[in-house]
């Protein structure tokens, strides 16, 4: 409809660079009924360069008459995690949809809820080469889920653990993990005492897990 002259539309930032945190303008000048649709997978671009551009997720299916202009908020995403949260009323163009692979995860998003927090780490997963391990959630089936879409998406390993970033106050995105989180099972054949340490790359001791305890045959987790 943009492209054949039937709509003109703008967007804004309502502030906050996650959720419902676009407001798009659009008028219909077809001089006809127009039904419509936000596509998941547009990425609006900010006007101004420092501040990010927000991917959309979840479809908006809209209905206008001849001549209506409606304003509608979009739910969606930064895709920049360096740059800075769009300010209140700050102006996007339209934009374009994003690659293939960007469409997928979002159309999944706009199938499937989940957290806003897990949903903006796995775009960053893929506009911004982050881990997959940065992307997660408590539901265990849809943790799963995200993280096999996310190694089909991008080629990566599907990692055995999850990291935890630092909040900050002026950054959107930190880039220091505060703590990993992962389950892992073992089997032990005879009883036996048992305690986990992690070491590092060199094998050197870092921290305990489980001191010494006695087990008794079987898998644990």
């Amino acid at each position: 409809c943009l492209k054949t002259h039937k709509i003109t539309a703008s967007a804004k930032s309502l502030g906050g660079h996650t959720g419902s945190c676009i407001e798009i303008t659009i008028k219909n000048t077809s001089g006809q009924k127009l039904y419509l649709e936000v596509e998941p997978g547009r990425r609006l671009v900010s006007k101004d360069s420092s501040m990010q551009d927000i991917f959309i997720v979840k479809s908006k299916k809209l209905e206008l008459i001849a001549g209506q202009t409606i304003r509608v908020p979009v739910f969606g995403f930064c895709c920049q995690s360096s740059n800075h949260s769009p300010a209140m009323d700050s102006l996007f163009d339209i934009g374009y949809m994003a690659p293939p692979e960007w469409i997928k995860l979002a159309r999944l998003f706009d199938s499937i809820d989940f957290p806003e927090g897990t949903m903006q780490s796995a775009v960053w997963v893929l506009s911004n080469n982050h881990s997959i391990s940065s992307a997660h959630c408590e539901d265990k089936e849809k943790n799963y889920l995200l993280k096999q879409t996310l190694s089909e998406l991008t080629n990566q390993v599907i990692p055995w653990y999850n990291l935890y970033y630092k909040k900050d106050s002026v950054l959107v995105f930190s880039d220091r993990p505060t703590r990993i989180y992962g389950e892992f099972s073992y089997t032990i054949r005879h009883s036996s005492s048992v305690n986990i340490v992690v070491t590092n790359s060199l094998g050197q001791y870092v921290c305990t897990v489980m001191p010494t305890q006695l087990a008794s045959p079987g898998r644990y987790e």
